[in-house]
């Protein structure tokens, strides 16, 4: 008698499937779901003996009628007439079978371990069998086990869906092999984009997460780099530039050109963003950017108005206050710098005129004295930090190849702010 594994496999992946396999770690809400691709004919069964067949058709009966207890009993008896690498299979599947049926998740995966290693599982079952071992694996935070099997289901050419891989990126993380999740999220994104759907913006967010772990800050750059570009939305600027604050040592000169790239972008999204930015203003002695920033942030989050700081202040109003009262000496000093810049022989104070201006909107005046401060040039002048700020007031002037050129000739630790200004022009309107 022939009998092939059309129950103990096909009951036992369809429960693992349905009921115990867990969704991807960071799949997107609302994820459409890839269609399932066609399967092969399955091949002809290997016969088995009448002995076995005797005892695989009764147990299966006690399967089929939820006595549990009467299946285990009749296959811990009977177990022993299976001869071969496929019998020996078929009585793990049904020990799978009984398991799965009581959502015993960890005999499930013990039990789809054992029947992939008795060597006899069909060739065309064995790629999802291996999706199915990795996937309870993952769902039970197993995640070595879920990267050995997931892996060999990619590699056996699984192709059911891309959730697997979403999955066989998650654990990577979780393992801390970086390059293995990167690449098969890579693979997960291209079956996206295959079949016309948005890479979700989770996906993103956590492999720039995990290559920042993994101490790979230029892999992170890329992760971001392409969330901005794929959204190019506030969220994703937000997201994108906040946590390249979070993950670098900026200096307060390069926070506070950071702070007004998301302001540009929008992306400047709650009360705290707002709050920094002003404070940071506030500290750099620009008051004029302080209360402009803190106006605006009126207007957009009227909430802010009734704020309070930790000593019960209104912490907005207070500030704008402050820096109101120091703006008319602020802006006395600007003519006496003007005077100083052009009579000094190097640029220090050309720049610092132009910082000035930009902290005020001016900047048509901004690039006059950045100009003259790579004009006069001198050990005292930080020329990536003129760049940098140059490209600010060039890309606000609406002369976006010129601040592309001064951006591009950005080094150093200003190198990467400056990359995400670039990454601005190309993306806005």
């Amino acid at each position: 008698m022939k009998l092939g594994p059309t129950f103990a496999l096909g009951l036992a992946l369809a429960i693992g499937a349905s009921s115990l396999v867990s969704a991807p770690a960071f799949a997107a809400d609302g994820a459409k779901k890839e269609k399932k691709a066609k399967k092969a004919k399955p091949a002809k069964a290997p016969p088995i003996s009448a002995k076995f067949s005797a005892v695989y058709s009764d147990v299966t009966g006690s399967i089929e009628k939820n006595d549990f207890a009467g299946a285990t009993a009749k296959l811990d008896a009977g177990k022993a007439v299976a001869s071969g690498p496929y019998e020996s299979y078929l009585v793990e599947q049904l020990y799978y079978s009984i398991a799965a049926k009581q959502e015993n998740r960890p005999e499930v995966l013990k039990r789809a371990i054992s029947s992939l290693a008795t060597g006899g599982a069909p060739a065309e079952d064995t790629p999802r069998l291996n999706w199915l071992i990795g996937s309870l694996a993952f769902d039970a935070k197993d995640y070595p086990t879920a990267v050995k099997y997931l892996s060999e289901a990619d590699r056996l050419g699984y192709a059911e869906g891309g959730d697997y891989l979403v999955n066989l990126a998650s654990a990577s993380f979780s393992a801390k092999n970086y390059p293995l999740g990167a690449a098969a999220l890579e693979k997960a994104i291209a079956k996206n984009v295959a079949t016309g759907q948005k890479t979700p913006e989770p996906w993103y967010r956590v492999a720039s997460r995990e290559a920042g772990k993994a101490g790979q800050p230029a892999e992170a750059a890329k992760w971001t780099t392409r969330y901005i570009k794929d959204y190019n939305n506030p969220v994703a600027w937000n997201w994108g530039l906040a946590t390249f604050r979070d993950t670098n040592r900026l200096n307060p000169a390069i926070q506070i050109d950071l702070f007004r790239l998301m302001r540009d972008t929008g992306s400047l999204t709650g009360l705290q963003d707002w709050l920094d930015y002003a404070k940071l203003a506030q500290e750099s002695a620009l008051p004029g950017e302080t209360s402009a920033v803190i106006s605006e942030v009126f207007a957009k989050l009227p909430e802010s108005r009734t704020a309070k700081g930790t000593s019960g202040g209104l912490i907005f109003v207070d500030l704008k206050k402050e820096a109101d009262t120091a703006i008319p000496s602020d802006k006395g000093t600007i003519g006496i710098s003007e005077k100083l810049a052009a009579s000094n022989k190097e640029g220090k104070v050309a720049a610092n005129t132009g910082n000035s201006f930009l902290a005020y909107g001016d900047n048509a005046k901004a690039l006059q004295y950045y100009d003259m401060a790579l004009a006069k040039g001198g050990a005292t002048v930080d020329i990536n930090a003129v760049n940098v700020r140059r490209g600010i007031a060039l890309s606000r002037l609406g002369r976006k190849d010129e601040a592309r050129t001064a951006f591009n000739a950005t080094q150093g630790a200003y190198r990467e702010l400056a990359s995400f200004w670039l990454l601005y022009l190309d993306t806005r309107p």
